[in-house]
């Protein structure tokens, strides 16, 4: 029995060694960031590299320096032949104050315990100089009022009272000088607190403790050596927006285009010399296709309906037909941004275009939007004037663009910037289907619009039926020292209904469009030109109804 106890015993020890032999320790190392592909306001892939030299057998390579909250699913790692890769694993640990750096954190600390022990010192002796005070004043008081004033004489009180007088001179001079003092070292407090705080936010230094990600590769290697790990992953904390500077001369009319991203990160981790990426894509967008079906109609029956509505409230399976990815298109790479051409190169394919901007960038981890320049475009645009006096009459210097759907642009501000200086704010939308962008530069003063309703309004009773004849007057006058083109929107008002009607007398030499009853005015106007335009219209109803102006 003996012998097989201590064949177990044996048999034990050889596995717990055989498994120790081949688990060593954990090696730890830190991860350096090279890349960072940003997508359109919904996250970022960040791209690792880290260097570690490994042991053969099992053991945990523990890397620091990577994102805090980081999609495990989206990871990729690309590692040696040798080396293969068992499990992996992430967490958010507490990062050690810097040991070496702590002297002087010390020392600042010490200087602010020292003032505060003279700022109570000097408080005690405030404390007690103004009950001495109080106390003189109160003697004084008790001797003039007190019960034995019989007892002394006017010339006792009169050199006592000077006597108190000069102590309480003394006394109120030391409060002065100890209420200066206590300010003074407040000042001081103040002021190391102040140094305190930088140095505990300060990253060089280190001191403030905060956390920061790990990743924890299990990995197997068949023998010792360097190894280089890749790896990337996706977080949602991240993204940029596009923001323009739209910037026309007036001197040639020429048009520019900047095109900027506002990019943004609160990944744990500052992103250090970073070559950045900037995508159109959204990968938070769902894929799956929409699946159409058969739409009937019955006669209206009551319970069917309950029963209908019935089954609608209850949850429904979402049926998804399956779509296979295309293949992406060739690479094609612009060379038209004067800005950063030699920096920049634009990948496109069918779905999505990527700006790969071959320049580090130092983009911090507090959620402040930072301005990347992008590419900048000459724009091929007309300008005309517009306006629609029936709402306002403000005068709108637009711009139409021509070939802007080359441009991959996405909707954002954009910034108007007219001979150098700043105008206004736009909003550039590209979701459109005209061949022409159409956009607003501002208002310009010097176009004056105005409309009138003329006074010969007339209504006539004719039989059952009310008649109705409204006139209006647009004038428009150019008191700039150029010419200009003004488009020029009116309306007069549909039928809905068989009871009224409605007939355009006079359209004053407008475009019109029946369906809609919209007026349109194409003029040219020359320098200090006034034209005026003028429409009628008739409107026949019951006369014992009323109008009303529908939207």
């Amino acid at each position: 029995m003996k012998k097989y106890k201590y064949l177990i015993i044996g048999l034990f020890t050889f596995i717990y060694s055989s498994i120790n032999a081949q688990k060593q320790d954990s090696v730890f190392t830190n991860a350096s960031m090279n890349k960072a592909v940003v997508y359109y306001n919904a996250g970022a892939d960040l791209y690792h590299t880290a260097k570690a030299n490994i042991n053969d057998g099992i053991q945990d390579i523990v890397i620091n320096n990577i994102a805090t909250e980081l999609d495990l699913n989206t990871l990729q790692i690309s590692c040696p032949e040798n080396i293969t890769i068992l499990s992996s694993i992430n967490r958010t640990i507490e990062q050690p104050v810097a040991e070496k750096n702590k002297p002087l954190l010390n020392k600042w600390q010490d200087s602010l315990k020292l003032l505060e022990k003279q700022l109570k010192t000097t408080q005690r002796a405030y404390e007690v100089a103004e009950g001495n005070s109080k106390r003189i004043s109160d003697l004084i008081l008790n001797s003039i009022n007190g019960t034995n004033k019989n007892s002394i004489s006017s010339d006792e009180i009169i050199k006592l009272t000077n006597f108190y007088t000069e102590k309480i001179s003394i006394l109120k001079e030391k409060l002065n000088q100890l209420e200066d003092l206590k300010a003074s070292i407040a000042e001081k407090i103040n002021e190391v607190k102040n140094k305190i705080n930088e140095l505990m936010i300060n990253e060089e230094y280190g001191y403030n403790s905060k956390q920061i990600g790990q990743l924890i590769l299990h990995v197997l290697s068949k023998s010792p050596g360097a190894a280089i790990f890749d790896f990337h992953y996706y977080i949602s904390n991240a993204g940029w927006t596009p923001s323009y500077d739209i910037r026309v001369k007036s001197i040639d009319n020429s048009m520019r285009l900047l095109y900027k991203a506002m990019l943004h990160q609160q990944s744990g981790m500052k992103w250090d010399n970073v070559k950045l990426t900037l995508s159109t894509s959204n990968p938070n967008l769902g894929n799956a296709m929409p699946v159409i079906t058969p739409t009937y109609l019955q006669l209206f029956n009551p319970i069917l309906y309950q029963r209908s509505m019935a089954l609608a409230s209850a949850p429904m399976a979402v049926q998804v037909e399956s779509f296979a990815p295309q293949k992406k298109a060739p690479a094609q790479e612009n060379d038209e941004a004067p800005v950063v051409a030699e920096y920049l190169t634009l990948q496109e394919n069918q779905l999505n275009a990527n700006y790969e901007i071959d320049v580090p960038y130092i983009i911090p981890c507090d959620g402040n939007s930072i301005s990347v320049n992008i590419r900048e475009e000459k724009m091929n645009a007309n300008y005309e004037h517009y306006s629609i006096p029936k709402l306002n009459n403000d005068v709108f210097f637009t711009a139409l663009i021509s070939e802007w759907d080359t441009l991959n642009l996405l909707t954002g501000e954009a910034n108007i910037i007219m001979d150098n200086v700043y105008t206004s704010k736009t909003t550039l939308n590209p979701n459109t289907i005209d061949d022409t962008l159409k956009l607003s530069l501002g208002v310009d003063q010097r176009v004056s619009v105005t409309r009138t309703e003329l006074k010969d309004f007339t209504e006539k009773k004719r039989n059952d039926n009310k008649l109705e004849s409204h006139t209006y007057e647009i004038i428009a006058k150019n008191n700039k020292k150029q010419s200009i083109q003004l488009l020029i929107k009116d309306q007069y008002p549909i039928s809905k209904t068989k009871d009224i009607e409605i007939s355009l007398k006079d359209n004053g030499g407008a475009t019109v469009d029946t369906e809609t009853g919209i007026l349109l005015w194409r003029i040219s106007l020359n320098p200090g030109e006034t034209k005026k335009m003028r429409f009628n219209y008739d409107v026949k109803y019951p006369k014992d109804k009323q109008l009303q102006e529908v939207k």
